[in-house]
């Protein structure tokens, strides 16, 4: 029988046999002693996690991060197009007279050679994925006490972990490695610290009126490597931990238009920026930032929108779901045929699995379009 028939085979067995049909359960019993139901019943849980991997719609990691493919695991640079400083500052500032606006063409005159004006940059930053992966033994009497069926459960605990694994990465982005406040990348070089009335820089608590100085302040970065160069984003995802879900829903949801009264004066202020926005809870964040993961919270590009990316997750080409394997080494029947993974290994009687998964993240142009706090501050005008 062909290889792929008797894999959707088997699979039918499985699911029918998990329904109580004895006929699959008969057959079931009969293939274990057949030399290919090994690989083919690994080829079915791998097919189970990736399926289920892929089909996973809770992850919130691609909502505010984009996704990277790379060929392999060396640093991966990115290139920009920017002016020849220096071209510009010998040569371009003026050229036939006529000045030149940074971010514009020069001007040409008429019998003269055209300028170089650009070269090529290559990003400070670098993506670099890495290997990732456990293994999970069991013994054969373990299998035949597995009461609760974790071992039929397996593939969705690994998805799982391998979910989770993802999260905690892009996590990494936004809060410190040692767990105190805001990542590295948000920082007064990159301007992306949350500025706001005489607050200290990326303090301020969230609130309406911290909201919409921080989509400003997003709308308002520059993008190259002369950083001359506006960028516009058309939605913005408000990262917030469990614990500032409410609050936030509030402040997006809510009402558009509200009184203002200063002194005798009362007036209509509306408020148009809750549109642009889709709350992400990262859960995570409380969890990974000690000092201040209750209270932080962020302004990021939604899913890397824009025509530069802020935060990225890569993947090897290939491999960029989690793969699962059988570790088995369990001998041949004295009348034929491979002995299942699951009846143990021919030494112990033990068999394990394992999943490897490879990822990486990284922050990218100085984390352009982001905007974060540590929310640690009451707003001060």
């Amino acid at each position: 029988m062909d290889y792929n028939k008797r894999v959707e085979q088997v699979a039918d067995w499985l699911k029918a046999a998990s329904h109580g049909n004895f006929t699959a359960q008969a057959n079931l019993k009969e293939a274990l002693s057949t030399s290919d139901f090994p690989a083919v019943f690994t080829d079915i849980k791998n097919a189970q996690l990736q399926q289920r991997y892929e089909l996973e719609e809770t992850r919130f990691w691609n909502k505010i991060a984009r996704k990277i493919t790379v060929p392999n695991f060396l640093p991966q640079s990115f290139i920009d197009l920017g002016w020849d400083d220096a071209a510009f500052d010998n040569i371009l500032a003026t050229n036939g007279g006529r000045k030149t606006v940074p971010g514009a063409l020069p001007n040409v005159p008429e019998g003269t050679e055209y300028p170089t004006a650009f070269k090529l940059y290559s990003s400070q930053e670098q993506l670099e994925i890495r290997k990732s992966g456990a293994r999970i033994p069991f013994t054969f009497e373990a299998i035949i006490n597995d009461q609760w069926s974790i071992v039929d459960d397996l593939p969705n605990w690994l998805l799982r972990t391998a979910k989770d694994s993802e999260e905690i990465e892009v996590t990494q982005l936004l809060v410190d490695e040692d767990g105190d406040g805001l990542s590295e990348y948000f920082n007064e070089e990159n301007g992306n610290l949350l500025n706001f009335g005489t607050n200290t820089p990326g303090t301020a608590a969230l609130t309406r009126d911290t909201l919409k100085a921080a989509l400003k302040q997003a709308n308002n970065f520059k993008a190259g490597p002369n950083a001359n160069r506006p960028v516009r984003f058309q939605k913005f995802a408000l990262v917030v931990p469990a614990s500032l879900e409410d609050l936030a829903n509030e402040i997006v949801n809510g009402p558009r238009q509200f009184i203002v009264t200063d002194g005798a004066l009362q007036y209509t202020q509306t408020f148009e920026f809750g549109a642009n926005f889709e709350i992400v809870v990262d859960p995570w964040l409380d969890q990974m930032n000690v000092t201040s993961g209750t209270t932080a919270w962020y302004v990021v590009p939604f899913a890397g929108d824009g025509v530069r990316t802020a935060l990225g997750l890569g993947f090897l080409i290939n491999h960029e779901v989690p793969e699962l394997r059988v570790h088995n080494e369990t001998g041949l029947y004295l009348g034929g045929g491979s002995v299942p993974a699951r009846e143990g290994s021919f030494l112990n009687d033990t068999w394990e699995l394992r999943i490897r998964h490879i990822y990486g993240g990284v922050a990218l142009n100085g984390g352009i379009g982001t905007v974060g706090s540590t929310g640690t501050a009451a707003p001060t005008e």
